[in-house]
């Protein structure tokens, strides 16, 4: 289901963006140890302006990278890109995306000013099939 086919306007307030180490739970759904470094992102999703969840993803560190608060200026190549006055904090997501042999396939580096974009996770659920090695 798609809100903007619905007409509904999603948003999220509360965004946030911390490093811990993973639950009992967290561990076994992820099949990491507890404790393992994860990277934890919460935020609240709002429907026409209400709450309506509080959603919590993790990922562990070692396939999410690096996720920190930088500062970009207009004098340097990304504060110039997105077109800055004055320097600002920005959040800086770096990733790696790993093949099922666990061979890199893509390494991106984003990075976000605060209150410019709300980020949406969409879900889908694929098909799983035997492919030919």
């Amino acid at each position: 289901m798609h809100a903007g086919r619905l007409g509904l306007k999603l948003a999220s307030t509360n965004l946030t963006i911390e490093s811990s180490g993973a639950t009992a739970d967290e561990a076994a759904a992820l099949e990491v140890g507890e404790g393992t470094p994860l990277a934890r992102v919460s935020r609240v999703l709002l429907i026409e302006g209400k709450p309506a969840a509080w959603m919590v993803d993790v990922v562990p560190q070692s396939i999410v990278g690096v996720h920190e608060v930088v500062m970009v200026g207009p004098e340097d190549g990304v504060g110039e890109k997105l077109g800055l006055k004055a320097s600002s904090a920005a959040l800086s997501l770096i990733q790696t995306m790993y093949l099922t042999d666990g061979h890199p396939a893509q390494w991106s580096r984003d990075t976000f000013l605060p209150g410019k974009l709300n980020l949406h996770v969409v879900r889908e659920l694929f098909e799983v099939r035997n492919l030919p090695q």
